[in-house]
């Protein structure tokens, strides 16, 4: 637990403390399965506790999806589905990364290394489970399903499923919510990832882990 009783820190409320107290305790969990980064929990729990300001950037404009004839969403880029360009294309991309695009893959690697480590301390205790049983706590099969649905959604369905998932509000929404941050994270879509970010905190705060 973060030292929450420094007296340079502003004193909370009793409603204020139980929500940072509910957001530090389910940073702790999703840091343990690898759906946060060390960086995004020190700064989560530094928000909630008021030793730091939220920041607020200005609201970007959403992409146009543009949609064919038959009206189904229109292919994203190769670059964005990990392909490489056919022969005889040119890539007007820069390829030298900028600091926010490094920053969001140091933090997808360091996730993606505690991720496999959490499920395979899981695996080494549930050698009985059944595979639905295993599906349902094994945080990298869990993640890989997810993955997998995100590559085959319209930007609009993602952003549905952002608003869902908040709205329901349901046992597991704060690791569903994380689990999808993730995946629109690894996936390139920026701005979803940001809006499930939000989403992410303000249930972290609603809510205490689901173990507890």
């Amino acid at each position: 637990m973060s030292d929450q009783n420094s007296s340079s820190m502003p004193e909370l409320g009793e409603y204020e403390q139980k929500r940072a107290f509910n957001i530090e305790r389910n940073n702790a969990k999703l840091r343990s399965l690898g759906l946060i980064s060390v960086r995004e929990e020190e700064e989560s729990n530094a928000i909630a506790w008021g030793r730091r300001q939220q920041s607020h950037s200005p609201k970007t404009s959403k992409r146009k999806i543009v949609k064919k004839q038959d009206g189904s969403p229109a292919r994203r880029s190769k670059r964005l589905r990990g392909q490489a360009p056919a022969n005889g294309e040119v890539s007007s991309r820069i390829d030298t990364p900028s600091p926010i695009q490094e920053d969001v893959q140091e933090r997808i690697m360091e996730c993606r290394k505690a991720r496999l480590e959490a499920a395979n301390a899981y695996a080494l205790t549930c050698a009985g489970c059944t595979s639905a049983e295993n599906a349902k706590k094994n945080p990298t099969a869990t993640y890989n399903h997810c993955l997998m649905r995100v590559r085959t959604m319209s930007e609009k369905a993602l952003e549905t499923r952002i608003k869902v998932i908040e709205r329901a509000a349901g046992k597991c929404c704060v690791i569903k919510m994380a689990i999808f941050k993730c995946c629109l994270e690894e996936e390139g879509y920026a701005t979803l990832a940001k809006m499930a970010h939000e989403s992410l905190e303000r249930l972290k705060a609603l809510l205490p882990p689901t173990d507890s």
